[in-house]
């Protein structure tokens, strides 16, 4: 498999968290959304994204986000990931991020995408409420390869 660069995703977190630990622990639930910008060479535009996300006893976010981008030449593609936030000792990072992407699209510009399989990995900032993504499309090479089933 080979990983080739599709965007970079910056995100500001907007309205209001929401944050439910029913049992008093750090077990629960939450809901944020964020807005931002994609900025690719083949996907650009403006990113609008909510995620209900659950939060393990262990610190460890399990992630369940979707919303859609707003293509700078005026399409709109669907878009979901999901994924672990764990937290960070490094300097600046509150969160580090590993997560999954799928897109769906009509218009035919994009269409492309809905075939496609993508990651990222990214952080969450420690001084200001910001995400960055760095997402990349997954190329299947085994299947490029021609290699053979035994």
């Amino acid at each position: 498999m080979k990983l080739e660069h599709l965007c970079d995703v910056n995100m500001q977190f907007v309205g209001e968290s929401v944050v439910v630990q029913p049992s008093g622990s750090k077990e629960g639930e939450a809901y944020v959304a964020a807005e931002g910008t994609v900025s690719g060479d083949r996907l650009r535009g403006a990113i609008h994204a909510t995620d209900y996300l659950r939060l393990r006893e262990d610190g460890v976010y399990v992630l369940d986000a979707q919303g859609y981008i707003a293509t700078e030449d005026g399409a709109k593609v669907l878009v979901r990931f999901g994924g672990l936030s764990t937290p960070s000792d490094l300097p600046g990072v509150r969160r580090a991020l590993l997560s999954p992407f799928t897109f769906q699209a009509s218009d035919p510009r994009y269409q492309w995408l809905n075939a496609a399989f993508a990651v990222a990995e990214g952080k969450i900032g420690a001084g200001t409420p910001g995400i960055l993504l760095r997402v990349y499309l997954c190329i299947n090479d085994l299947v490029r390869e021609g290699m053979p089933f035994h």
